[in-house]
C-alpha cells in the first residue's frame, strides 16, 4: 500500500497548498479591496477577522480530519507489520 498515492494524501496536499496561499495572499490584497463602506461598522481588522474566521476554522477542521485519518491509516500499517513480524519471526529459527 503506497500512502503517497492515496486520495487522502492528495486532498491533504491541495488543502494545505490552497489554504497556505490564501493565508499569504489575502493580507497582501486586502488593502486593494474597495472597503470604504465598512468604515461605519468598525475597524477594518475586526471586519476582516470576523469574515475570515469561519473559513479558517473550517480549514482547520478539514486539516484535523485529514491528520486523524492519516494517523488511523498509519496505525493500520503498523498493526499489519507487527502481525507479519509476529508470524514470520518464528520461521527464521527453521
Amino acid at each position: 500500500m503506497n500512502i503517497y498515492n492515496s486520495p487522502v494524501t492528495k486532498i491533504a496536499f491541495w488543502v494545505i497548498v490552497i489554504g497556505g496561499a490564501a493565508c499569504l495572499l489575502i493580507p497582501l490584497f486586502a488593502p486593494l479591496l474597495p472597503l470604504q463602506y465598512l468604515k461605519g461598522y468598525g475597524e477594518i481588522g475586526d471586519v476582516l477577522g470576523g469574515i475570515s474566521s469561519p473559513f479558517l476554522q473550517i480549514l482547520g477542521s478539514v486539516l484535523l480530519f485529514l491528520v486523524l485519518k492519516a494517523q488511523i491509516d498509519a496505525n493500520g500499517i503498523l498493526h499489519q507489520l507487527m502481525c507479519a513480524e509476529k508470524t514470520g519471526g518464528f520461521n527464521l529459527v527453521n
